[in-house]
């Protein structure tokens, strides 16, 4: 086998390496902006759930939704509805 025979197979192994790894990346990254979507989707089906019908909730719902709550600051909670009532206008 030629030299050059060799350093096209090792360039092409390299280049394929490459490819692989740069996919495997964008597959990390949509499986983890789809797993925050998911996320985000089960926290505004709770809350439904805790408004329209909260005796219908799991006690794992309701340890599922008491763990993902975090304390704001009033702040945060004015910002929030500024933003809510600018939305709807």
């Amino acid at each position: 086998m030629k030299q050059s025979d060799l350093t096209e197979r090792v360039s092409l192994k390299t280049d394929v390496a490459n490819s692989v790894s740069k996919i495997g990346r964008a597959v990390s990254q949509l499986i983890l902006a789809y797993d925050t979507e998911i996320g985000h989707l089960q926290a505004r089906i709770d809350a439904l759930m805790l408004e329209y019908c909260p005796n219908e909730m799991t006690p794992e719902q309701i340890n599922n939704w008491s763990a993902c709550q975090q304390p704001i600051s009033a702040e945060q909670c004015e910002a929030a509805i500024d933003s809510a009532m600018k939305e709807k206008s």
